[in-house]
């Protein structure tokens, strides 16, 4: 038998043996046991939850960035034409102080910035909502 050859098997049987035979030991190794297997179970759907947040929470935030980012191409092709941020913000049909801070940004950087950096620009400003994810109403 394996218990013979391993001395922590060996120990481990004897005790299992002891508790087995007092109804009291083995109620209070099965209260344990239960213990146990309930705070697993409870750290593993806490776990499996805050996955789900946090994809949640990334994919709305990826989607917010990624209207941004439009806003940020349809604002410089709009400048290109030489639209003021008045009349961008009129034909978007965007709020004038949004399209005003993008129009800031780009002209703040170089004229063939990516959108990524205009919006790195935007988000290193004080730009209020837009900072915090809420950059279209």
């Amino acid at each position: 038998m394996l218990a013979q050859k391993n001395p922590y098997i060996s120990s481990a049987y004897q005790q299992l043996q002891a508790v087995s035979r007092d109804r009291e030991k083995r109620l209070e190794y099965e209260a344990r046991e239960k213990a146990v297997l309930d705070y697993n179970q409870m750290m593993f759907e806490s776990e499996q939850k805050g996955l789900e947040q946090g994809l949640e929470q990334g994919l709305e935030r990826g989607l917010r960035q990624g209207e941004t980012y439009q806003l940020i191409r349809m604002v410089k092709r709009k400048m290109e034409k030489g639209k003021t941020a008045v009349q961008i913000a009129s034909e978007l049909d965007e709020e004038l102080a949004l399209v005003e801070k993008i129009h800031n940004a780009i002209n703040a950087g170089h004229p063939d910035d990516s959108c990524e950096k205009i919006y790195d620009i935007l988000c290193g400003q004080d730009v209020g909502d837009l900072a915090n994810g809420k950059e279209r109403g």
